[in-house]
C-alpha cells in the first residue's frame, strides 16, 4: 500500500488525536440504504474496516470465543423491522443481484449457511465497487477457542462456503485466519508491540487462557 490505511471499528473511524464524534464510513451508509431499509435497530457493522483509498478495502469479521452465526430453519425467526435469520430472507434481502455481474454466485442448497459472514461479504464486494478498489474479508478468530468447539458447525472453518459463493478469480480475497497467527507472525517479535503482545498472551477467557501458544 501507498499509504497506511484508515482504520474503522463497528463502521465509526479511529482517530486517535481527535476527541470529536467519528463519523459513519460514507460507503457503508450507502449500502445500509440499499440492502438494510426497513431494518430499526443492529444494522450492519462490520467489526473492522481497513480502507487503503483507491486501492483496496478489507472488511474483518472477528470472533473470540463466539463462533460464526449461522442461519435460522425456522421461517419464523424472520420479524419484520430486523435483520433476517433465515436463509431465504437472507438472501432477498441481501439480493446479489445489486452487486456486479457475476460477483457472487448462488450458493448452495446444503450445508450451513454462515449468516454474518454472508452479509459482511455482500458489504464488501458492494462497497469496494463503489469506492473502485479491490475488496478483501478476513474472518478472524481464536484457534484455541475454535478447537475447543469444533464439534459445532459454528465453530468450523467457514472457507469452504466462502469459496463456493465466488469465482474462482476472487477466492483468495477471503482469508481464515486466527489470532494465534497473527500474534506470532506480526505481534510477538515487534519490540514495539511489546505491550500489546503481553496482552495478548496473557488474554483469558472463561477462567482459562484465551490464545495457544
Amino acid at each position: 500500500m501507498k499509504n497506511e490505511p484508515e482504520l474503522y471499528v463497528w463502521g465509526l473511524e479511529i482517530r486517535l488525536h481527535d476527541s470529536s464524534k467519528p463519523p459513519l464510513f460514507p460507503a457503508l451508509g450507502s449500502a445500509r440504504g440499499i440492502f438494510e431499509q426497513g431494518i430499526a435497530k443492529f444494522l450492519t457493522e462490520p467489526d473492522i474496516m481497513l480502507y487503503a483509498p483507491g486501492e483496496l478495502l478489507v472488511l474483518v469479521e472477528a470472533k473470540f470465543t463466539s463462533g460464526n452465526t449461522i442461519a435460522s430453519a425456522s421461517v419464523t425467526h424472520d420479524v419484520i423491522g430486523d435483520k433476517p435469520r433465515t436463509r431465504e430472507g437472507i438472501l432477498e434481502r441481501y439480493n446479489s443481484q445489486k452487486l456486479p455481474r457475476d460477483a457472487l454466485l448462488a450458493p448452495s442448497s446444503s450445508g450451513p449457511f454462515y449468516s454474518q459472514l454472508y452479509r459482511n461479504l455482500v458489504f464488501a464486494i458492494y462497497m469496494a465497487s463503489k469506492l473502485d478498489v479491490r475488496w478483501g474479508l478476513v474472518n478472524l478468530v481464536s484457534e484455541r477457542q475454535f478447537h475447543q468447539r469444533q464439534n459445532k458447525v459454528e465453530f468450523q472453518d467457514p472457507t469452504q462456503f466462502i469459496h463456493a459463493l465466488l469465482p474462482e478469480e476472487s477466492r483468495d480475497q477471503f482469508l481464515f485466519c486466527t489470532w494465534e497467527r497473527l500474534y506470532a507472525d506480526h505481534v510477538a517479535k515487534a519490540t514495539e508491540l511489546k505491550d500489546l503482545a503481553e496482552f495478548m498472551y496473557n488474554k483469558s477467557a472463561n477462567g482459562d487462557r484465551a490464545l495457544g501458544d
